[in-house]
C-alpha cells in the first residue's frame, strides 16, 4: 500500500529498520516544534519523538524519517510519495478527522500568547496607532468591517459620514491577515505572530467572536496576524519590537502554551534578541489535543499493530531513578514529561490522559 521513494533520499535524516521490512514506513517529524520533535546537533529529539519512536519499535514494523514543516506536513501525509505517518503536535479537530486517521490522544496543550510587557511602549504604540486612524479618516480611506467611511469626528477619534453612531456591528469579529489590511481602509496596529500552517487564526476567531480576546481600545483598529515560517522567527520579531513594512511592531504571538514557552526559554537563553518584557499569559484559548496520524496508505493491519504498540508503550511501568538517585516506578510518557519539561508538574488533565491510557493485559 506504500510505494518506494528513492527521490527522498535527499531528504531523510535517519533510517531506523526494524524486523527487516522491506517497505519502511516513512515518518514525518519537524525540526523545530520544540519540546515535542525537534533536532538538537542534528539528532531528533522531544517528548514526541521520543514516544513515537518507542511505539514504532514495539511495533517490530520498519521505519524511516523524513523532515516535514508546520506547512506541508498535513499536506505530504496526503501524498503518496512523501509520508505515511506524521509524529508532530498535531491538533486533533473534526476537519481533520475526517481527512485523516488519528491515535489515541497523546497530550493535551493549550492555546496561549506571549505579549511585550511594556506599558510605556505599548501605550507609545497606541498612541501611533489612533495618530494613523485619524490620518486615515482625514483622507477618507477608513472603513468599519461593514465597509462603511469613516470620518474625523468632533467628539471622539472617527465617526460615520453620515453622522450615525457606531454600532455594535462596527466591531471586529473576525481576525484577517494582515497582508493588505491596510489597503482595504482599515489599520492593523494591533498584530497577532502565528505559526504558518496552525489553527491560530481559526481560534483567534473564536474569541473574538465570543469576546474573549484582545478588543481593541479604539474600536477603529484591527486585529490581525502575521503569519511566521517558524516559533522562533515570529517570538524574536515581537522580543525585538521591530516593526514590520508598515510600521507596526507585533503586539502579541500566539500558539501552543509549551511550545511558544519553549522558544521563549532558548530565545533568552541564546541572548540573540532581548526577551526580557516578554511574558505569557495566564489565560487559554483552546484545548490542543495531539495524535499521531497515519495516511490511509498503511494497511489496516499495520495501524491495528501500532495502535497495540502505543497502548503497550503507555501502560509499561519502567523502573528508574529520579534525578536525586530515588528509585521511581513510572511510566514512559511520564518519564519524558520530566526529561523534556524540566521543574514542571504535568497538569491534572495531562496526568488523567497518561493515566487512562494504562490498560490491562487482558
Amino acid at each position: 500500500m506504500r510505494f518506494s521513494i528513492p527521490v527522498l533520499c535527499l531528504i531523510l535524516i535517519g533510517t531506523f529498520t526494524q524486523g527487516g521490512a522491506a517497505d519502511p514506513i516513512r515518518v514525518g517529524i519537524r525540526h523545530d516544534a520544540k519540546p515535542f520533535v525537534y533536532r538538537e546537533a542534528g539528532e531528533p529529539k522531544g517528548f514526541l519523538f521520543d514516544l513515537c519512536k518507542a511505539v514504532l519499535d514495539t511495533s517490530g514494523l520498519g521505519y524511516t524519517l523524513v523532515d516535514v514543516n508546520a506547512a506541508n506536513r498535513l499536506s505530504w501525509l496526503g501524498d503518496e510519495d512523501r509520508i505515511d505517518l506524521l509524529c508532530d503536535p498535531v491538533t486533533v479537530t473534526l476537519d481533520r478527522a475526517a481527512r485523516f486517521q488519528f491515535s489515541p490522544i497523546v497530550f493535551v496543550s493549550g492555546g496561549s500568547f506571549l505579549y511585550f510587557d511594556d506599558k510605556e511602549q505599548n501605550d507609545a504604540i497606541y498612541l501611533a496607532g489612533l495618530a494613523r486612524i485619524e490620518q486615515a479618516a482625514a483622507g477618507g480611506t477608513l472603513t468599519d468591517f461593514n465597509g462603511r467611511r469613516l470620518v474625523p469626528a468632533k467628539n471622539g477619534i472617527v465617526s460615520y459620514e453620515n453622522g450615525d453612531p457606531p454600532g455594535a456591528d462596527a466591531h471586529q469579529t473576525k481576525v484577517a491577515s494582515c497582508h493588505g489590511i491596510e489597503a482595504s481602509g482599515r489599520i492593523g496596529t494591533i498584530r497577532i505572530g502565528v505559526l504558518d500552517g496552525s489553527t491560530a487564526p481559526e481560534i483567534i476567531n473564536n474569541a473574538l467572536q465570543s469576546g474573549r480576546s484582545v478588543i481593541p481600545r479604539s474600536g477603529w483598529d484591527t486585529v490581525c496576524y502575521k503569519v511566521f515560517e517558524t516559533h522562533q522567527t515570529g517570538i524574536a520579531a515581537l522580543c525585538s519590537r521591530e516593526p514590520d513594512s508598515s510600521g507596526v511592531p507585533l503586539s502579541y504571538y500566539f500558539g501552543d502554551r509549551d511550545i511558544i514557552l519553549s522558544y521563549l526559554d532558548t530565545l533568552r537563553t541564546d541572548g540573540a534578541v532581548d526577551c526580557g518584557p516578554v511574558a505569557v499569559s495566564d489565560r487559554f484559548f483552546s484545548v490542543e489535543p495531539y495524535a499521531m496520524v497515519y495516511s490511509d496508505r498503511i494497511a489496516p493491519a499495520e495501524i491495528k499493530i501500532l495502535q497495540k504498540a502505543l497502548l503497550e508503550t503507555f501502560s509499561a511501568v519502567r523502573e528508574t531513578t529520579t534525578p536525586t538517585g530515588t528509585p521511581w516506578r513510572t511510566t514512559l510518557p511520564f518519564e519524558l514529561f520530566a526529561r523534556y519539561f524540566p521543574g514542571k508538574d504535568p497538569s491534572p488533565s495531562l496526568i488523567t490522559l497518561f493515566k487512562s491510557m494504562i490498560v490491562p493485559e487482558r
